[in-house]
């Protein structure tokens, strides 16, 4: 049975949150793990603690203001997503992990009157009360003496007089930071219309009834990135169960209590996860002494609580065998791309046809619609953000008329799905006029099991450029699989690879490292 929600009439947050409450009403929208055991939120409490927030922000007059939020992912935070942009708000979400000089700079760059945090990060708040004279009004997320908190909201009587909410879809939702190609940060201004357009096209991407309502997902992603919202609002769209137990270093045990049915995750945990599975059935193969492969689907089970069917991947280049790993154990791994600016997704692999080496099929059109020019992928459509936040001459530079300029290099099959070959900033010239994308090479010789991390950059032989890896291998790999000459295999790797990719792209020299490296850093000292 098809989902209800008439989803393509929604062009507003408040909309989609009240027919969420209408239609799920008392199906569980959040479930919190405290040490007075699990608290459970319907999709109607929501609503309503929601907008008890929106009615007290009006009530106090904060309308259409900057409103920046400061914590880990969790009820409260949801909530004060919900009500903050239901008042007519703009929801400025902010890395918590920044120093406090950073997140000053960031409050006053987006012009943030009101903020709300978590207590947990006091010391953030008391650094941005003397720095920042223009924010007038803290709410906490817990209760406190000294603060208003988001409860004082939730809980006053007076906020249960109804407001008329009349939000344009036009007006802007949130001012998210993200870092432009030229490693700065400027604040891209999504629109009501902007974040439920690509709502909508990510789930006619998937189907409406690709996930069932009552199932589970597990909330860990960061929330100041825009894969983090669209986590929360494509599960919710479904009548999925957010549940949120602490950061990573609970993930395993919230699993196994939990039990999702689907997850949202960067490649380097997806990974990590398999890289566990396999760990543990080969410690079980060998009490037991049998095959490993006899164990790895019951050690599957064990590992991601029994009802995992779906992981969704962003945010990095995914090594395309995990998609084959994870099929194996009944798990569909499906790859996506996305950008802050386009609200974010763009593409995202469908379950009924995955190609392993794409960043999957493109949302499609009036949401989406995608154009190669000058190998630079460019994005039009209802998702691209309305600009940056007072920022003219740097949201001149990131678009070619109603196109925007991504940065990322990449190609369209027949099919419509899109592939990326590198970004247009990280571009190699070699002094013969070949330019070369080293990710796209990297991501060819990370595909070997043997190579872990792979940096390609410009060296020199005989006096003339060439291109050089420098190359962790997987040490693991080659122990499990018995092989001691690490160095020459590395290198018949290479040479394999070599041979498959045209003259200019073949790496010529190659640095085995024992330690692994961080290719950001080091891009900048090989440049």
């Amino acid at each position: 049975m098809k989902n209800a929600l008439n989803i393509k009439d929604i062009d507003t947050i408040p909309t989609l949150l009240f027919r969420l409450a209408e239609h799920f009403s008392n199906t569980t929208a959040v479930k919190i793990k405290s040490q007075e055991g699990i608290i459970e939120k319907t999709y109607l409490q929501l609503k309503n603690d929601s907008m008890s927030i929106c009615y007290g922000l009006i009530n106090r007059d904060i309308v259409e203001e900057k409103i920046a939020v400061i914590g880990e992912i969790n009820y409260e935070w949801i909530v004060a997503y919900f009500g903050i942009i239901s008042a007519g708000n703009v929801v400025v979400p902010i890395d918590k992990d920044l120093e406090s000089k950073e997140i000053k700079k960031l409050l006053n760059q987006a012009d943030v009157s009101v903020v709300f945090y978590d207590n947990r990060f006091k010391d953030i708040v008391e650094y941005v009360k003397e720095s920042c004279k223009n924010v007038k009004l803290f709410v906490s997320f817990q209760q406190t003496e000294d603060e208003i908190s988001i409860y004082d909201l939730i809980n006053d009587t007076s906020n249960v007089v109804s407001h008329k909410i009349n939000i344009n879809p036009d007006q802007t939702a949130m001012i998210v930071f993200a870092v432009n190609q030229n490693g700065e940060n400027k604040g891209a201004m999504l629109s009501n219309k902007n974040i439920c357009h690509n709502l909508i096209g990510t789930v006619l991407l998937l189907g409406e009834d690709f996930l069932k309502k009552g199932e589970s997902t597990i909330l860990i992603l960061p929330p100041h990135h825009m894969f983090a919202i669209t986590q929360l609002l494509l599960a919710m769209y479904y009548g999925v169960t957010a549940c949120i137990g602490g950061g990573l270093g609970d993930f395993f045990k919230n699993i196994k209590l939990f039990k999702p049915a689907v997850l949202f995750l960067v490649p380097m945990i997806v990974e990590s996860i398999y890289k566990k599975i396999c760990k543990e059935a080969n410690k079980a193969a060998k009490d037991l002494k049998c095959d490993i492969k006899d164990l790895i689907y019951q050690k599957s089970l064990d590992v991601l609580g029994g009802n995992l069917r779906v992981i969704f991947s962003g945010g990095a280049v995914l090594p395309p065998y995990l998609v084959d790993k994870y099929q194996e154990i009944g798990i569909t791994l499906l790859n996506g791309y996305g950008i802050t600016e386009c609200s974010p997704v763009v593409a995202c692999n469908r379950p009924q046809l995955i190609k392993k080496d794409s960043v999957g099929c493109i949302a499609p059109k009036p949401y989406c619609e995608v154009k190669i020019k000058d190998n630079e992928i460019l994005v039009r459509g209802s998702i691209v953000m309305q600009g940056y936040y007072k920022d003219e001459i740097s949201t001149g530079q990131a678009f070619d008329g109603e196109w925007f300029k991504t940065g990322d290099l990449g190609y369209i099959d027949d099919d419509n799905y899109l592939y990326i070959t590198g970004l247009k900033k990280n571009l190699i010239i070699l002094k013969d006029g070949n330019n070369i994308s080293p990710v796209e090479i990297e991501k060819r010789l990370e595909q070997h099991p043997l190579i872990e991390i792979a940096m390609v950059y410009v060296g020199n032989k005989n006096e003339k450029d060439i291109l050089a890896a420098m190359i962790y291998p997987n040490y693991e790999y080659a122990a499990e699989n018995g092989i001691d000459d690490i160095e020459s295999m590395v290198e018949k790797a290479v040479d394999e690879i070599n041979q498959v990719i045209p003259i200019y792209k073949r790496v010529r020299k190659i640095e085995i490292q024992k330690n692994k490296f961080n290719k950001t850093q080091l891009r900048e000292l090989y440049k």
